[in-house]
This record gives structure tokens, C-alpha cells and sequence, in this order.
């Protein structure tokens, strides 16, 4: 493999990265019982999941390999064959086993920084285990000035992209997002 195409493979893993998140809470059951899911992903735990206390954490990069697999006809011919498979470079992210998968961790560390903030929604780890299905993403925007930490305060829509005002961040919504419909 070349390496403007290896490096075209890594950009797309990153862009593809955490896609599982949003398919994940589109999905009404959990890993066993998902619908969306293939039985070769679902067996797949210990090659994409981290372990931790016992149980396989990070469960959305499963859905990502299922998403990946999905578009599989349109992303044959940037994926190609290779030692280096847009599933293991996109969803090893979080279990990474060479420099390639290492470079999106780190990425993915970077740029999430917001979710593992104390105080935000992402960051409750009382809550029943799929309670992050009812969360809205954050906006990037708002945290881009802060200085002081401040949880932020605007949510996005889930819904098809327009130039509505409804379309913009807000503080509150009077539903919970509805994924599973995007």
C-alpha cells in the first residue's frame, strides 16, 4: 500500500472514528440483543473492547465495525486490502495494536476532552447503562473561548441538517433526541 493511501485510510478512520456513538443510540437494545449488530461484530468484543473490571468497556466502537461493514460496497475502494483495515484503524481506537490505530487514539483523546469533563453529562458514571442514549451532543463552538472550565450550557439537534432556527444549539429541548430515526 502506498502511503498517500494509508494516510487517506487513517483520515477516514478518524472521521469514521466514533460514528458507533450515534448508530449505538439508534439501536434499542444493548451488544446481545442488538438488532443492528452482526453476530461476527458481537463476537468481536475482545478484538475492539478495552477490558475493565471484568467487562468489556467502550462498546460503541462496535457499532462503528458494524456501520464500516454496512457502507462496505461504498467504502471498498477507499478501504482497499491491506494489512491495515478502516474497521480495525477506525474501532481499535480505544485498543490500539499499532502506530496507525495509536495515531486516532490519540486523536480521539484530544478532541474529547469535553466528555470526560466532571460535571458533564458524559462524565455520570451512576446512571443506568444506557443513559447516554437520552444525552444531546455538545457544541464544539461554545467551549472554544472558555478559559474557565464551565460546563457548557448548548445542546445540538438530532435531526437532518437545515437553515432553520430550530436547527441551531440551544439550552433546551422538550423531547429527548430522537436517534433512532436518523
Amino acid at each position: 500500500m502506498n502511503r498517500d493511501t494509508l494516510r487517506d485510510k487513517i483520515y477516514l478512520a478518524a472521521l469514521l472514528h466514533d460514528i458507533g456513538k450515534f448508530y449505538q443510540r439508534a439501536d434499542s437494545e444493548g451488544t446481545a440483543k442488538s438488532k443492528l449488530l452482526s453476530d461476527s461484530v458481537k463476537n468481536s468484543q475482545a478484538v475492539f473492547c478495552p477490558e475493565f473490571k471484568g467487562n468489556y468497556s467502550h462498546k460503541h466502537v462496535l457499532w462503528t465495525v458494524q456501520f464500516i461493514e454496512d457502507l462496505g460496497t461504498h467504502l471498498k475502494k477507499i478501504s482497499g486490502e491491506s494489512e491495515f483495515s478502516l474497521e480495525h484503524l477506525a474501532a481499535k481506537h480505544h485498543k490500539p495494536s499499532n502506530l496507525f490505530e495509536g495515531i486516532i487514539q490519540m486523536a480521539d483523546h484530544l478532541s474529547s476532552g469535553l466528555d470526560r469533563v466532571e460535571g458533564t453529562p458524559y462524565h455520570d458514571e451512576t446512571k443506568n447503562w444506557d443513559s447516554f442514549k437520552k444525552v444531546r451532543m455538545l457544541s464544539v463552538f461554545e467551549n472554544l473561548m472558555k478559559k474557565d472550565g464551565s460546563v457548557s450550557e448548548f445542546q445540538l439537534p438530532v435531526k437532518d441538517i437545515d437553515l432553520n432556527e430550530g436547527f441551531f444549539p440551544k439550552r433546551n429541548f422538550d423531547s429527548a433526541p430522537d436517534y433512532k430515526t436518523m
